[in-house]
């Protein structure tokens, strides 16, 4: 994942209680007309587990989360032991990952970043989807029969008359779209009040008695930039982060609104605030961004509020809800040194006295997934800040943790198994350096560490083959002896730009770097001579290798897959090239296939390499990246989509070439 931010960027200018996955069928996706073929490839997703908490909402006994795509019921009786009652299918629309919930009337309105869900939880234990729409929205609100979404610069007002079948009513944008944002909505009576930030900061009143033709009535500029808002009664209350990294005008606004036309702000209690929930006469109030605090602020003098407790948080808290005596704080992982059981999930904090909030309880989850690979029955996941992870797959329905461990302040981007022995690709984000972990896996439930080495580099590819391990940075390739994992030693290495991409077949390396593909000779492994190269129009963004040809993401215009012939290394010949709508950050070729990952799965026919066909699409949530094929299966690292595991056409296992060396 953090290899394909890169490449965005560029093109642009754990040990938890995991989910059992449900069965889930992918959704039919037509392919575009020039691409169409007789032969329709069959692929469906079987699994999906992980995702980070995003968000939270509570219901009597039940918490409502938004786990990576699913909805997650958990019954909270017990702080101390929240548990898993039920859970929704996992929302199959590209990038979705589920950010905002809203409950009501017995049902859940959820925000998935590129999709509209509403599900029925009159049964907790049964959520049923009974809408999708694949409309970008990022946060909700309901009143009455009106359901308000924003996204970006946007405000969108639905009917719900009809819960399955949502009627978009009207649609208003910011003046100055593309500049401002609308970060947040809330609604009661007749009116919408909505936070916009960027060119302009404040809050908007929108006048919805006729939902088809909204009119902004108010507006009142507010300090900071405006993050979340919340009507209670006659009062509305504004939180908002500091402007900038020097400023301080974060802070809760307490706004009257007795008079929607005439809005006028009667409090203020500086701090920044990147959410907050209102229980009683106390505002909750989080700061996922410096303090990493949970604020208890008393407002029943609107003139005059004030703190009265505090808690730090782990993670980054994202959303949360509040009862008359508990907090519920939905939490993504960060980059510490805290071990991956104390990261991303939900924590639940006691606040009947709310000058001493105090955590009593706590649900944990695998929040991302940056790589996977697979040997035997069990799955190693690189989880980015959480660390390594082992998932057992022996059922693919309900895969189970059996192991994790923490990366002590590093990210763990890219994972390679070689016999009882996993090697972990880090990074550093706050030096920009890395290192290659050696982890002993014999026994999954009790993970140690054996070595490591330090690198220049963050880790972002990664092959482990006869006693080598293959390391592509951002900025550079090295080659390390690990045929002593005691002892790791470096062995040659290579300055690059903007490394994306390697595969280690034969006596050589094929690196997909900056705008082209390097072939480096790796018979010497101290010296690994570069011995061929091809140039492409744009940047690369994956790369894959099978017998005599190399399949080459590209991220650029165009965005697509080349193909080229490297039965000579020395010179890459062009075969075909198939242009698709995004890029594929993820390639795997086997037999005449090509699975390459681009916000969803694309199945690709390269029998006649000059004329590549695209069999099948598949959408997928989350940011579909790594690709790794065992047997009938695709295991896909899919970032804060969690694991996806989808299920095609029987395939033979894929070979690889032996790699002859002489050490020195």
């Amino acid at each position: 994942m953090l290899r394909s931010l890169l490449v965005l960027v560029r093109s642009l200018v754990v040990v938890g209680l995991l989910l059992a996955p449900e069965v889930v069928a992918a959704e039919s996706v037509t392919p575009p007309d020039n691409q169409k073929t007789p032969n329709a490839s069959d692929m469906q997703v079987v699994s999906q587990v992980g995702g980070p908490v995003n968000a939270v909402a509570v219901s009597g006994s039940n918490g409502f989360v938004g786990i990576g795509p699913r909805l997650v019921v958990l019954d909270v009786t017990d702080p101390a032991q929240p548990r898993r009652i039920g859970q929704s299918a996992p929302i199959m629309i590209k990038r979705a990952s589920i950010g905002d919930i809203e409950i009501a009337g017995g049902f859940a309105y959820v925000a998935a970043g590129s999709g509209l869900a509403i599900y029925d939880i009159r049964q907790p234990d049964r959520p049923v989807n009974v809408a999708l729409v694949p409309e970008s929205a990022t946060r909700v609100a309901v009143n009455g029969q009106l359901l308000f979404t924003t996204y970006l610069g946007h405000l969108q007002i639905w009917g719900i008359t009809d819960r399955a079948h949502p009627q978009l009513l009207s649609e208003m944008v910011t003046p100055n779209l593309g500049y401002d944002d609308y970060t947040d909505v809330t609604a009661a009576g007749n009116y919408a009040y909505v936070t916009q930030a960027n060119a302009f900061n404040g809050v908007q009143v929108v006048d919805v008695t006729d939902p088809m033709h909204p009119v902004i009535i108010e507006t009142l500029p507010i300090a900071g930039l405006p993050t979340s808002v919340v009507i209670a009664g006659s009062r509305l209350y504004v939180g908002a982060r500091d402007t900038t990294s020097t400023s301080d005008n974060g802070g809760l606004h307490i706004i009257d609104a007795s008079n929607p036309q005439a809005l006028v702000e009667t409090g203020f209690d500086s701090g920044p605030v990147s959410t907050f929930a209102i229980s009683g006469r106390y505002t909750y109030v989080l700061d996922y961004n410096l303090s990493h605090s949970l604020r208890v602020i008393d407002c029943t003098n609107p003139q005059n509020p004030y703190e009265i407790g505090a808690v730090e948080i782990i993670g980054s808290g994202k959303k949360l809800a509040a009862t008359t005596d508990r907090v519920y704080v939905a939490e993504s992982p960060t980059f510490g040194s805290v071990p991956p059981t104390e990261q991303g999930g939900l924590r639940i904090y006691d606040v009947t006295s709310p000058s001493t909030p105090t955590m009593t309880g706590f649900y944990d989850t695998l929040s991302y997934v940056y790589d996977v690979t697979v040997a035997g029955n069990n799955a190693y996941i690189a989880a980015g800040p959480e660390g390594f992870a082992i998932l057992d797959m022996t059922d693919l329905n309900f895969p189970s943790m059996i192991g994790a461990l923490g990366n002590d302040g590093q990210a763990t981007n890219v994972v390679a198994i070689s016999g009882t022995l996993a090697y972990a690709g880090e990074s550093d984000p706050s030096v920009g350096r890395g290192r290659l972990r050696i982890i002993d896996i014999s026994n999954p439930h009790n993970l140690h560490t054996v070595s490591y080495i330090e690198l220049d580099d963050a880790a972002f590819g990664l092959q482990v083959i006869d006693g080598y391990a293959y390391l592509l940075g951002y900025d550079s390739f090295a080659v390390i002896d690990v045929s002593n994992p005691q002892q790791p030693s470096a062995q040659c290495h290579h300055h690059l730009m903007r490394g994306v991409g390697l595969a280690v077949q034969a006596n050589n390396a094929y690196l997909a770097h900056g705008d082209g593909m390097s072939i480096f000779d790796m018979s010497d492994p101290v010296n690994c001579p570069m011995i061929g190269s091809i140039d492409l129009l744009g940047d690369t963004s994956a790369i894959d290798v099978e017998g005599n040809r190399a399949y080459v993401g590209q991220s650029w215009i165009p965005n697509g897959l080349h193909i080229f012939d490297i039965s000579d290394p020395h010179h890459p010949q062009v075969l075909g090239f198939l242009a698709t709508q995004y890029p594929p950050y993820g390639v795997e070729a086997i037999q005449n296939h090509v699975y390459a990952t681009n916000f969803g799965l694309l199945d690709i026919d390269v029998r006649d390499p000059s004329n590549p066909i695209v069999l099948g699409q598949l959408p997928l949530p989350g940011w579909p990246d790594e690709i790794v094929i065992v047997d009938n299966s695709l295991y896909i690292a899919a970032s804060y989509g969690g694991l996806i595991v989808a299920w095609t056409s029987p395939l033979a296992t894929k070979q690889w070439l032996p790699l002859v060396m002489h050490r020195h």
